[in-house]
C-alpha cells in the first residue's frame, strides 16, 4: 500500500479545483506548470492516466486520481531530471583534485546560503558558525604545500 504525499495532494486539489482528481486539462496545466513540459496534449495525457492510473473506473473517466498522480511522479516518465544529462560527456580521466574547487561546497558565497551576495574574486575557506576565521584558499594550499609532506621524526 502506498502512503499518500501531502506536497502530491495538494498539487491535485489545486490544480483539479478541490476535486480528487486531475482531468486531461488540469494535467496538462499540472505538467506544463509544475514539470515544465512544453506543448502537452490531450493525447499525452490520457497515456499518462492509462499508464500509471491504477483505478479502471478512473481511467474510464480519463482522470488521475492521487494515486495515479504519485506512480506518475515516481516513474521515470515523471522525472524532473533531464534524460540528456545521464550520460556524462566531460572529461572524467582526470585525478580528483582537478575537480575539486568546482566541486567544492558554497565556496562562492559570501555570507549565508540564502540571502548574500556571492563574489568573482578569490576563494576564501570559511566554515559558517564555528570560532574559525576566513581564510584565502591561496593561503590554505601554499600552507598545505609547506607542510603536507614534511616527514615527521
Amino acid at each position: 500500500m502506498m502512503s499518500t504525499r501531502r506536497d502530491l495532494y495538494l498539487l491535485m486539489l489545486t490544480y483539479s479545483n478541490h476535486k480528487d482528481h486531475l482531468n486531461t486539462d488540469d494535467l496538462a496545466r499540472f505538467l506544463e506548470t509544475e514539470q515544465k513540459m512544453t506543448k502537452v496534449t490531450k493525447e499525452h495525457c490520457l497515456e499518462i492516466i492509462n499508464k500509471f492510473e491504477p483505478c479502471s473506473e478512473n481511467q474510464k473517466e480519463e482522470v488521475l486520481g492521487i494515486d495515479g498522480i504519485t506512480n506518475y511522479t515516481r516513474s521515470p516518465a515523471g522525472d524532473i531530471f533531464n534524460p540528456e544529462h545521464y550520460e556524462v560527456n566531460q572529461d572524467m580521466k582526470q585525478p580528483l583534485c582537478n575537480y575539486f574547487i568546482a566541486s567544492s561546497h558554497n565556496t562562492y558565497l559570501m555570507g549565508d546560503q540564502l540571502m548574500s551576495q556571492s563574489r568573482d574574486g578569490e576563494p576564501i575557506v570559511h566554515h559558517g558558525y564555528t570560532l574559525t576565521s576566513k581564510i584565502l584558499f591561496k593561503d590554505v594550499i601554499e600552507t598545505i604545500n609547506k607542510y603536507a609532506f614534511v616527514k615527521n621524526e
